[in-house]
């Protein structure tokens, strides 16, 4: 019997994460730009502000993600996050879009191993939601302007609050100076 109770809960969950929204999957609590990550605690080192006079800057985030989340990280093969960070240079008038560098950093966002959402299970749990830090990076930047979206796997937007309690998509400009 409760093995039945447990397989039918584990279908209501998989339901409701198809029919949940995106934009209720995940909300960006917090956004850094910064010169470099601790990969063992997963944050960043120092903040940078625009403009930057480095040649490499990292986009450092700590997401919020639902149960429903969780659920499509699960059903992932490799614990892929639906989303992705987008990196444009401005050209003059225009905007181009630029590949990660090597430095075995990826434009798609994940949770990393499998193991990992067992913890965010348990956070989940005991919180109703779990927090998960993200990053993506430039090691050679050029002068000019540069800007990242925050997008999902089907390229809209992730949308983000603003200051009038409002919805925007999230992009994070910034300007080098070398």
């Amino acid at each position: 019997m409760q093995n039945i109770l447990r397989l039918v809960s584990m279908i209501v969950m998989c339901m409701f994460a198809l029919n949940v929204p995106a934009q209720e999957k995940i909300q960006l609590e917090r956004m850094v730009l910064t010169d470099g990550i601790e990969r063992s605690s997963r944050q960043f080192k120092n903040k940078l502000s625009s403009p930057v006079r480095g040649k490499k800057a990292y986009l450092w985030m700590q997401l919020r993600g639902s149960a429903a989340l969780l659920e499509e990280l699960k059903l992932s093969r490799d614990g892929s996050l639906p989303i992705r960070h987008e990196w444009y240079k401005y050209q003059s008038d225009e905007i181009s879009a630029e590949a990660p560098d090597v430095l075995n950093l990826s434009v798609d966002l994940s949770v990393g191993k499998k193991d990992a959402l067992q913890r965010l299970s348990y956070e989940l749990t005991a919180d109703g939601a779990f927090s998960w830090r993200v990053w993506s990076g430039k090691e050679h930047l050029s002068s000019g302007w540069w800007r990242v979206d925050l997008v999902y796997a089907t390229g809209d937007p992730v949308l983000c609050p603003t200051a009038e309690n409002k919805q925007k998509a999230c992009k994070f400009s910034f300007e080098v100076k070398r």
